[in-house]
């Protein structure tokens, strides 16, 4: 068992372990969970992202995949931005 102090301590360095555990799709620095893309080559969406501009570099990648430009169309809801692939 640990006291108090030490099971903060160790709490909060596995929190910050887990969120160094990202992967490419992560346009944040830190979080548990990462945006989301979907699409195909004439339309991409990415999931979790707080405006078009942090989702960009998502769906540019997604529609360069496609030898496609991503263009923003609009927000769904709060967290998805959509892009055409053109």
């Amino acid at each position: 068992m640990c006291d108090e102090k030490n099971c903060l301590i160790l709490f909060s360095a596995g929190i910050f372990l887990l969120t160094a555990c990202s992967n490419e799709n992560q346009v944040y620095g830190v979080g548990l969970v990462s945006q989301k893309i979907t699409g195909d080559e004439n339309a991409v969406s990415v999931w979790n992202v707080y405006s078009a501009g942090d989702a960009l570099p998502l769906a540019k990648r997604h529609c360069a995949s496609y030898g496609k430009d991503a263009v923003f169309t609009n927000m769904s809801g709060f967290i998805t931005a959509n892009f055409q692939c053109r």
